[in-house]
């Protein structure tokens, strides 16, 4: 699968495309405000040279979201070996 940067209209090649969905594979993503894991989340590029291939893993908390509260988490994506 290849995935479609947000920004630019860039894409990933195949090779970063299967390490970044092999980082997401290993996250468990959670709101990081209430801790649930109720919500949906996307492979979103944010430009940060920290995270794999300047892409993290944006989660929607479905209970933050429908209260008005903070609902966005973002999870840097790490290299696995």
């Amino acid at each position: 699968m290849l995935i479609e940067s947000l920004s630019h209209g860039k894409r990933l090649t195949e090779q970063h495309s299967k390490e970044v969905d092999q980082a997401v594979g290993a996250i468990q993503p959670y709101c990081q405000h209430c801790g649930s894991k109720v919500g949906h989340d996307e492979i979103i590029w944010t430009g940060d040279l920290e995270s794999l291939h300047c892409h993290e893993l944006w989660f929607c908390c479905h209970s933050c979201r429908d209260k008005n509260e903070p609902c966005e988490s973002f999870f840097k994506l790490e290299k696995q070996s």
